[in-house]
């Protein structure tokens, strides 16, 4: 399906497009970055941009040969946009190939509608982290206006999309002995009974994982210096003063009635697959916060941001909550070639951790269907997940407390 040149042209196509998003959301979505996008307004004593000056790639080209932009954003302020934008459409090329022969789902398996949904999905998410990636490296914080859309996005996707989700193997005692099904919440066993319609225990989880994920995106404050009874005081003081809240009050409203429509209409495989992203998305997002909370008392610093947090929730909405752990565990390794690169390219080591767990979410979605072989094997269903996070997190906090003290008393430790 893929050697018509009709189809390398719209690739291509939609690949300049979404470079084109992707650098206008990393100036136009950041807190405090200036202008530098063709299509934002432009800072107040600079002229307007020509046709020519906002087109794709050759635009940054003419603009880097503006005094007055240059003067404003800085001397090289076009060479990153100019690199996404010469990039990214040769990458979703690249991307489609890779899945058009068949490296995301399982060997000997081919469906080109399957595909195509697997390359929206693919798409997107990536789209979405390199956003995030660039905001992160700027501010070093990710803004929900990233997180939360991606999120509802990766709800739907899963749901109603055959083949967003990734297919394991499941071995049967009768011919053909091998079958295939979508990885779920509690994969690589069954699908509780219990988690489907007709029974209440799926709805309560589905409407609960919901709760949390909205309740979680209010801006309120967590403060423990005066112990936890003040810590919850504070926490629910600020929650009623946030401003955000009546705005989530609605999403969470909204949510809430998809989901019981869900339950009720839905056939049995995509109410299996929206529970499964909510699931995902809220155990995503619990490992990455548990750890966020130890870690800030432990170290008495914040560890890691909120965007991390609602930044894996998303991944875990998209593609499950098997990835995001493995992701979290992945991603120092990949912090270490990214904090050599900044280095080496700025001269600054420090660097957040978001872009670490991009990079190893985007590692583990090219290489899938590999990790998921070797490690199904071991891996805690679902069912017993939560237990798993608290197991997890005793031994790295008493990990990290470690190291904290000893560094301590070697006096490393200059705080």
């Amino acid at each position: 399906m893929f050697e018509e040149p009709g189809t390398s042209l719209l690739l291509l196509g939609i690949g300049v497009l979404a470079s084109v998003v992707i650098n206008h959301c990393i100036y136009a979505l950041a807190y405090t970055s200036l202008p530098i996008s063709s299509w934002q307004k432009r800072p107040e004593g600079t002229p307007r941009l020509s046709l020519l000056e906002r087109l794709p790639a050759v635009g940054w080209l003419l603009r880097s040969r503006r005094a007055e932009d240059r003067s404003v954003f800085g001397k090289w302020f076009w060479v990153r946009p100019l690199l996404i934008e010469l990039l990214v459409p040769w990458l979703f090329l690249a991307l489609y190939v890779y899945i058009d022969r068949g490296n995301t789902l399982p060997e000997r398996f081919i469906d080109v509608p399957m595909q195509r949904h697997q390359f929206i999905a693919y798409a997107s998410l990536l789209t979405l982290l390199t956003i995030a990636t660039f905001i992160d490296f700027d501010e070093y914080t990710i803004p929900d206006a990233i997180t939360i859309p991606g999120t509802i996005l990766g709800l739907l996707g899963s749901t109603f999309l055959v083949g967003w989700n990734w297919l394991e193997k499941v071995h049967i005692a009768v011919p053909p002995f091998t079958v295939l099904r979508s990885l779920h919440a509690n994969s690589p066993e069954l699908f509780p009974e219990s988690w489907q319609q007709g029974g209440w225990l799926g709805l309560g989880i589905a409407l609960a994982t919901w709760t949390v994920w909205c309740t979680s995106l209010v801006d309120f404050r967590w403060i423990t210096r005066r112990g936890w009874r003040k810590a919850f005081w504070y926490a629910w003081a600020s929650y009623w003063r946030s401003g955000n809240r009546k705005l989530i009050t609605g999403l969470t409203i909204l949510g809430w009635v998809c989901i019981v429509v869900a339950y009720y209409q839905l056939e049995r495989q995509p109410w299996m697959r929206l529970c499964s992203a909510l699931i995902g998305m809220w155990l995503g997002g619990l490992l990455v916060w548990a750890f966020r909370m130890i870690a800030g008392e432990i170290l008495g610093q914040e560890a890691l941001g909120f965007g991390d947090v609602t930044l894996m929730s998303m991944v875990g909405a998209f593609f499950g909550w098997q990835i995001v752990w493995f992701a979290f565990f992945l991603a120092p390794l990949f912090g270490i070639l990214i904090v050599l690169a900044s280095f080496l390219a700025t001269g600054n080591s420090r660097t957040p951790f978001g872009p670490y767990l991009s990079a190893a979410t985007a590692f583990l979605m090219l290489n899938w269907q590999r990790t998921w072989d070797y490690c199904h094997e071991w891996m805690v269903s679902g069912v017993i997940a939560p237990l798993a996070v608290a197991i997890l997190l005793i031994i790295l906090g008493a990990l990290l407390w470690t190291i904290h003290r000893l560094k301590r008393l070697l006096g490393m430790d200059r705080r």
